[in-house]
Parts: structure tokens; sequence; C-alpha cells
């Protein structure tokens, strides 16, 4: 688990725009809605990471973050959905205030 950590912090830091994973190999998605779960909202810093881990290996098997603007990196299991209307329910079922779509860029 703690070489698994390491790995998504060293993505995450390579990439502070965004990212978005498959565990555990740690492969990029490459399409369709990422919404974050509501159980991993707010969860940022290393102990955030460790709980978003923790839940995407339980559940989804895809992680995500990014680095906020107050310079905090936070984190994500996330749910990827293709349906553009299932995903928007999700957004909202998960209170997201938006969700991306990793293979147009758009968010909503």
């Amino acid at each position: 688990m703690k070489d698994l950590i390491n790995k998504l912090q060293a993505i995450a830091e390579a990439n502070p725009l965004g990212f978005t994973v498959t565990l555990p190999n740690c492969k990029p998605v490459q399409s369709g809605w990422a919404i974050g779960m509501i159980e991993t909202q707010n969860s940022h810093g290393r102990k955030g990471l460790k709980k978003a881990l923790e839940i995407s290996l339980a559940t989804t098997k895809v992680f995500g973050g990014w680095k906020g603007y107050n310079g905090k990196f936070y984190f994500d299991a996330v749910i990827i959905e293709h349906d553009d209307s299932k995903a928007y329910d999700l957004k909202y079922e998960n209170q997201q205030l938006g969700i991306y779509n990793i293979g147009t860029g758009r968010v909503i």
C-alpha cells in the first residue's frame, strides 16, 4: 500500500491540473465523465490520499486528484460514466460542483 501511495503522490505532483487513473496499475483513464464520490469529498494531503485510495480500491478502482488554488492536493475515488444523462445524475447524487469529461475536456 505504501508503494502505491508514493506512486500516486508522484503522479499528482507531476499532474497538478488533474489526473485520473485505474488501480492498482495507475494507467490513465482515456474517456468518460469523472465524478468524485461523495465519500471522498475534501480528502486532501497524505491522509486524504490514503482515505480516497482505500475507498477506491474497495469500490470503483479509479482514483483521481488535482492541486487546488490553495496549494493543497485533493484526491477522490472516482466513478467513470460514459452516458451523459447518468453522469449528470451522479454529479448531484455525489454533491459535486462539477464533473469532467476526460475525452473532451468538457466540464459541467
